[in-house]
């Protein structure tokens, strides 16, 4: 099945599991304080792939909803990652929001070419985070029969919602 068409559609907070996507969950509605925010952390070697709760929550469901039909002879248990397809870093992330919020028509102020793309080394933070926080869906997509959204649809519904 494609993920995205099967439930929770209205979802209006959103939790994340990817870092990458978790200060989009803390903005709620001021895409000014985003474009801010996310510009203060355009680190160009950090990986991931931004995924929301709704998708979390559809593919879920499509799991279960397999468990029951086709799986009644012994469920494929295992560990399984679910991220939305593609990657992207924090530079780029960023340039993405802003963008978006731009062509949405509200006042960001920060231009994308203004940001400029910096390594981990050049912020110093106290936690230590991972180049690559990048996760392989293969076995969950050839499992239950899968095609992930990019990152970018979950980021875009989210957008919708809050700009």
């Amino acid at each position: 099945g494609r993920v995205g068409d099967l439930v929770h559609r209205d979802v209006a907070a959103v939790i994340v599991l990817d870092k990458s996507a978790d200060a989009l969950h803390r903005l709620g509605p001021a895409p000014a304080r985003a474009a801010r925010l996310m510009a203060r952390f355009p680190m160009a070697d950090q990986f991931g792939a931004p995924t929301s709760a709704s998708l979390i929550a559809d593919v879920t469901a499509h799991v279960i909803r397999e468990a029951k039909e086709e799986w009644s002879n012994g469920f494929p248990y295992g560990v399984y990652h679910l991220v939305a397809n593609g990657m992207t870093n924090w530079h780029e992330y960023a340039c993405y929001i802003i963008e978006r919020a731009r062509s949405a028509g509200k006042p960001i102020t920060v231009g994308t070419s203004s940001i400029k793309a910096i390594s981990t080394a050049d912020y110093p933070i106290r936690t230590k985070r991972p180049f690559n926080s990048r996760l392989d869906n293969r076995k969950l997509c050839q499992t239950f029969r899968l095609h992930l959204p990019d990152w970018r649809r979950g980021v875009d519904h989210i957008l919708e919602q809050i700009l």
